[in-house]
């Protein structure tokens, strides 16, 4: 089993890919996410306005679907990015309409670099930026199974 150590040494790697973040949060107004994101190497950025729209780096899991106990080069990355409102529902804590689309599905580490993930999230958020509460609502779906969502998958765009 990992320790919390382990984690935190998993993902000393991203530290390099920071300022790709970091450029592209002050020129688009992102702001980054901390905490309650897990322990496995992730970063993640979002733009509140009427919806969040956010960029999702992570790490893959193994083709096992298990977790990478190690850093390699080569190790897989995903990329997405999406959008997402809380609405007012039957439920006491509202429905979410959310939409997210993969950017780079398992991607080598080492093919990232600074300028291929700011240009990969600046060439897709304005696809992101084209959805809005309305859209959300009528075409979003519900990421949690539990509560009333409109189970309709978003259309491709």
């Amino acid at each position: 089993m990992m320790t919390e150590q382990d984690f935190e040494d998993l993902a000393v790697h991203l530290h390099a890919l920071e300022p790709a973040f970091e450029s592209f949060c002050s020129k688009y107004g992102f702001m980054r996410v901390w905490g309650a994101l897990g322990r496995y190497p992730r970063i993640r950025i979002e733009r509140e306005t009427d919806i969040t729209v956010w960029f999702d780096l992570w790490m893959s899991l193994t083709p096992d679907g298990e977790k990478y106990a190690r850093f390699f080069d080569s190790i897989p990355y995903d990329l997405s990015g999406g959008a997402n409102v809380m609405v007012e529902s039957s439920n006491p804590y509202g429905r979410m309409c959310h939409v997210a689309f993969s950017i780079w599905d398992r991607k080598p580490f080492s093919e990232i670099t600074l300028a291929s993930l700011f240009d990969a999230m600046a060439h897709f958020l304005p696809q992101l930026e084209t959805w809005d509460v309305e859209r959300l609502r009528s075409h979003g779906h519900d990421p949690h199974p539990y509560s009333s969502g409109t189970g309709i998958s978003p259309p491709a765009d």
